[in-house]
């Protein structure tokens, strides 16, 4: 399947020249692991918007959730975000899966809590830790950022998100 996500500007130009705070966003949903089969409801999740960030090697998850979650944190590593306003902790994995979409559930077994300060209206930075088992292609003309899922790229089916 393949999914197109609006950039902030809309007119494919903005994006290039301006740092923006709101890229693309997709509909994601996080729980504890193992990943649900779909058949059976999940207890505890977390679900809102998540900012696409290919500039990001490991996924994001907003403290709160992680905590809604009952996820722990793990002894060790710790790192400085980019906008070095917060440290990274690293927490027991989850799985993320984006349900307005008809992706596959993506398990991710380290995952990295932040307050996410500058960016109040997401819940998850998806890194290119997750990225990298999708395509994911800027086309400047539109202003769209378009997301194919590798294992089902080849139905052509585009659906227009936000």
């Amino acid at each position: 399947m393949r999914y197109e996500l609006p950039t902030p500007s809309g007119d494919g130009f903005s994006a290039a020249y301006k740092l923006q705070h709101g890229g693309p966003k997709i509909d994601c949903v996080l729980a504890p692991l193992p990943c649900w089969d779909g058949l059976h409801p999940v207890a505890l999740y977390c679900r809102g918007m998540a900012l696409l960030d290919t500039g990001s090697d490991v996924t994001l998850v907003r403290q709160s959730c992680l905590v809604d979650l009952k996820i722990p944190a793990m002894n060790g590593e710790t790192r400085d975000s980019s906008g070095g306003d917060a440290t990274l902790t690293k927490h027991e994995g989850v799985c993320i899966a984006f349900p307005q979409v008809n992706f596959r559930k993506i398990p991710l077994e380290i995952v990295f809590a932040s307050p996410l300060k500058r960016t109040p209206d997401v819940i998850a930075v998806i890194g290119r830790d997750v990225l990298q088992h999708f395509r994911m292609t800027y086309d400047g003309l539109s202003g769209m950022v378009i997301l194919d899922d590798k294992q089902d790229s080849a139905t052509g089916t585009v659906h227009r998100i936000g």
